[in-house]
């Protein structure tokens, strides 16, 4: 509501657009970037840096999908602003096959495939196989944390010892760094728990800088994973 208060009292469109897409790369605040591109797009339908902005906002895949939920649920479906649906489709060049599958939104109010009948986006070389997997339905994430412990349960399920599975799923996931930073710190107790052996390199993996810049993890998120730890 405030968004919009002062939207229409009179705030450059333009000076707010730069300040979302501030917000969302330099401090990593990604709610109220989608109320700022819904409210945007639904006001500013032609101006030439709408595209590029949208394409801006957009960090991770599921940005897009939370901009059209937040935009079809106060102003409905149809018709989507021609640089709303721009800007995600050049949004879509940023992110591989692997980010596709881990980002479908299923059970969300606008899933990928429902962004991706929308917007029609170009494949390229990254993404070209997983867009069509996503249209066809059979699109997968193989290679996240949540499904390597899945299919460790379900091994075990078959072979036995589903403690010595799930062990040996999280030492892969640190040992290899498959695991994304936001992941390992909210997995911390399981790792300690199920894994001991790992734990120093799990350790090792929380103090790299590049790491934690890369997670765009706000900090509490670090302060919770420790009170919850001692």
């Amino acid at each position: 509501d405030r968004v919009s208060e002062l939207l229409d009292a009179g705030v450059r469109p333009e000076f707010a657009a730069k300040a979302a897409v501030y917000a969302r790369n330099q401090y990593n605040m990604r709610s109220i970037s989608h109320v700022v591109a819904g409210e945007l797009a639904h006001r500013t339908k032609s101006s030439e840096w709408m595209r590029p902005f949208v394409k801006n906002v957009v960090v991770r895949v599921d940005d897009m999908l939370e901009i059209l939920a937040y935009y079809e649920g106060k102003y409905g479906r149809k018709p989507v602003p021609n640089a709303l649906k721009r800007g995600i489709r050049d949004a879509f060049d940023k992110f591989d096959g692997y980010q596709l599958a881990k980002y479908r939104g299923e059970g969300k109010t606008v899933k990928l495939v429902d962004a991706v009948n929308l917007v029609h986006p170009a494949p390229t070389d990254r993404n070209r196989e997983a867009l069509k997997q996503l249209v066809e339905g059979t699109l997968r994430s193989t290679e996240t944390w949540e499904s390597k412990l899945t299919q460790a349960g379900q091994a075990a399920g078959v072979d036995g010892d589903k403690a010595e599975m799930k062990s040996e799923a999280w030492a892969e996931l640190v040992r290899t760094r498959k695991i994304g930073y936001m992941a390992l710190v909210r997995n911390l107790r399981n790792i300690i728990e199920d894994a001991p052996d790992v734990v120093y390199e799990a350790c090792i993996m929380l103090l790299q800088p590049s790491l934690v810049q890369k997670s765009r993890m706000l900090p509490f998120r670090v302060v919770a994973a420790r009170d919850e730890i001692e």
